[in-house]
């Protein structure tokens, strides 16, 4: 089991300058890959995305990428003065064309596109796309190991609130033949009922037996509820996309506990079922962080 909660980092030279990989992973219906590239290796976007998401199943993932500046090995960067002075005298007509008493800050020109460029030649992307998705996919282990570190802890926080399910399913089959008979007995008073009256029709006395027979047989609802539980455990033990798996066995675990406490309405099974059905939200709210 993993979780869709993670982080992983590779750090390395790529064309003899620093390049900093950071992955994070957060819990997502689908999966969402966004990604964060310097502008001039857009072109290897693509093949980063391909990777995360064949390596990835589920979750949103952030994956950031940054050259470092400063470091040894990496370039300054570069000022166009003119390109400078050119926005700062447009960003002053227009404060004067609309009126405003405002001056262009610093600021303001920086930020401008092209005003400050990263040093250095532009390289092509073959040059840095095999050293690039080598980092992503070193970033990609960290963040698997931390996602399994995480689903394990989860793992553990499932089973503890499963052992609480099953304590109270257990604690129902345990009532379940006391409680059979006294539901057998109001339908076998009811059908009495139904029998001495003079009209009532014969075929409808057939169907209204049937449906109380019906009512009065739990053996199935117990059964299917012990099966999802174990499925629920034995899918907890394997690896994959399992989280959706999980949630829809919860589902159908608290379905058969509302059909339960429907048939046998005493007080007892009805407090259990709300015990059994409050254990069950709390695994279905750990289980939104699975992957």
């Amino acid at each position: 089991m993993r979780s869709m909660t993670g982080y992983g980092r590779a750090d390395g030279l790529i064309s003899g300058r620093p390049v900093l990989v950071e992955i994070r992973s957060f819990n997502h219906r689908y999966r969402d890959v966004r990604l964060s590239l310097p502008r001039e290796w857009l072109a290897v976007e693509i093949d980063v995305d391909r990777l995360i998401r064949e390596r990835i199943g589920r979750g949103r993932l952030e994956c950031q990428v940054r050259r470092s500046i400063g470091e040894k090995g990496a370039d300054p960067p570069r000022l166009d003065i003119e390109l400078a002075a050119a926005y700062f005298g447009l960003l002053g007509q227009i404060a004067e064309r609309l009126g405003m008493d405002e001056a262009p800050t610093l600021e303001m020109v920086a930020r401008s596109e092209g005003v400050l460029e990263r040093g250095g030649d532009e390289e092509e992307p073959e040059a840095i796309r095999g050293g690039l998705l080598d980092l992503v996919s070193e970033a990609l282990v960290a963040l698997d190991a931390s996602r399994a570190a995480e689903g394990a802890r989860l793992a553990a926080a499932l089973a503890d609130l499963l052992a609480g399910v099953r304590q109270g399913v257990s604690r129902i089959v345990s009532l379940a033949p006391e409680e059979q008979a006294a539901l057998e007995e109001r339908t076998a008073a009811r059908i009495r009922s139904l029998a001495g009256q003079a009209d009532f029709p014969e075929e409808r006395l057939v169907q209204e037996m049937a449906v109380l027979a019906e009512r009065c047989d739990v053996t199935e609802e117990l059964a299917r509820l012990e099966s999802h539980i174990q499925q629920f455990d034995d899918l907890m033990a394997s690896d994959g996309t399992i989280g959706r798996e999980l949630d829809f066995m919860l589902q159908e675990m608290n379905r058969e506990v509302t059909t339960l406490c429907s048939k046998f309405r005493s007080a007892d099974v009805v407090h259990l079922g709300v015990s059994i059905k409050a254990e069950i939200e709390k695994i279905r709210e750990q289980v939104q962080n699975v992957e």
